[in-house]
């Protein structure tokens, strides 16, 4: 499922799978403007277009702080399951981040080829705990953890550890303000109650969110499949559960 973020009151666009940031939608009752790459509607940085309609056009975009926030959120959070980040660059308008290199594979991918070992199944979910419990106490909200967000290492590092906390594109910081206030950002299938409602993240977003992923884990489905995202909305909210 993509990555949705939705304006407080308007009308929802999907992203890319894997790009970080929000979508930009040009509506009026004229035929749409085209927004050429690299170019800028308020924060936001144009990054191709991906869908037209008779009445607008929906682009994949980035917002220009974003990037910086990620690399700062890394050096905020220590720990071994957080990916180091060695820069913070730009390119031709396009901001970019040099990371370590990972060998693996994402746990989404890995439970697509087969379940996880009990054992397995039981460390990923503790090291998750380890991991955002150093984000939280230095006031970072990951805002989307998911399958695909968490990457399992072929080898165990030094320290032991084989999980990796990817894309920090979505996390707040506590003491800063919130580019995506207002908004549901995160994946539809882990979003808590208050980011549907628009309501301030909280280290319990992300609770939520794990204990998502870690049913995901055992069961091999999440709690909560419906095929219309509005069902699914509801299901987070109201906590009926569909066997």
């Amino acid at each position: 499922m993509n990555t949705m973020v939705r304006t407080a009151g308007g009308t929802p666009a999907s992203l890319d799978p894997g790009e970080s940031g929000a979508p930009a939608r040009a509506g009026a009752a004229r035929a749409p403007d085209v927004l050429p790459p690299g170019s800028k509607a308020g924060p936001w940085i144009i990054e191709r277009e991906i869908g037209r309609g008779g009445t607008g056009a929906v682009y994949a975009v980035t917002h220009e702080a974003i990037g910086k926030r990620e690399a700062r959120i890394a050096n905020l959070v220590e720990h071994p399951c957080m990916p180091d980040v060695f820069a913070t660059c730009r390119y031709d308008l396009r901001p970019y981040l040099v990371m370590e290199r990972l060998a693996g594979q994402t746990l989404g991918a890995r439970l697509d080829a087969s379940p996880l070992p009990r054992d397995e199944g039981s460390a990923v979910p503790r090291e998750l705990c380890e991991v955002l419990a150093a984000a939280h106490t230095v006031g970072v909200t990951h805002r989307d953890l998911k399958l695909d967000n968490v990457f399992l290492l072929a080898r165990p590092g030094v320290d032991g550890h084989r999980v990796k906390l990817l894309d920090r594109g979505l996390a707040t910081i506590a003491s800063e303000s919130d580019p995506l206030s207002g908004m549901i950002a995160g994946t539809l299938t882990y979003v808590a109650p208050e980011q549907i409602r628009g309501d301030v993240v909280t280290p319990a977003t992300d609770l939520y969110a794990l204990a998502v992923l870690a049913y995901q884990v055992r069961v091999g489905r999440p709690p909560f499949a419906p095929a219309v995202d509005r069902t699914l909305l509801q299901l987070h909210l109201t906590g009926w559960i569909v066997e």
